[in-house]
């Protein structure tokens, strides 16, 4: 009796736990900022730069295993627009990598490593085995921006 009390006990929590979980990844859908940059390198300066206007939408520091996102004046972002990323990883006058993504419709979810800047793989505690397929905060990487969309200048 008690064994059946302690299964039945894990199949709720189980399923509340699901439930919870399905429940924050549709609130999260529905508010996607479309552009993150994880960074797993050195602390870093970052500038992002809209394509159709040149526009500086954002500059700031970045330091290691920390997000940036788009302020919310630009959020959620244009999946549409070009935008320009500009890497400084000393003095802040000279951008040391320049990358242009030209992707329409696709979200820009982006890590800065090892000196390159690449998509967003899947994280979280079974991210190693590409089971969850979110980005570093949770978002869906279904429609994220592919290597070959990432140039550097």
């Amino acid at each position: 009796m008690k064994t059946t009390h302690k299964l039945l006990t894990a199949v709720v929590i189980l399923t509340a736990a699901l439930q919870l979980n399905a429940a924050k990844k549709r609130a999260v859908e529905t508010d996607e900022p479309k552009f993150e940059l994880f960074n797993r390198d050195e602390d870093i300066h970052v500038a992002v730069k809209l394509g159709h206007t040149g526009r500086e939408i954002s500059r700031q520091k970045l330091k290691k295993n920390n997000k940036l996102f788009l302020p919310d004046s630009v959020r959620p972002l244009d999946t549409n627009e070009k935008i320009t990323v500009y890497i400084y990883t000393g003095d802040q006058k000279t951008p040391d990598y320049i990358y242009e993504i030209d992707a329409p419709g696709k979200n820009k979810y982006l890590m800065w490593q090892s000196k390159s800047l690449l998509p967003q793989k899947a994280s979280g505690p079974l991210g190693f085995l590409y089971l969850t397929n979110t980005s570093h905060s949770g978002y869906s990487l279904k429609n994220n921006v592919k290597a070959e969309q990432l140039v550097k200048k």
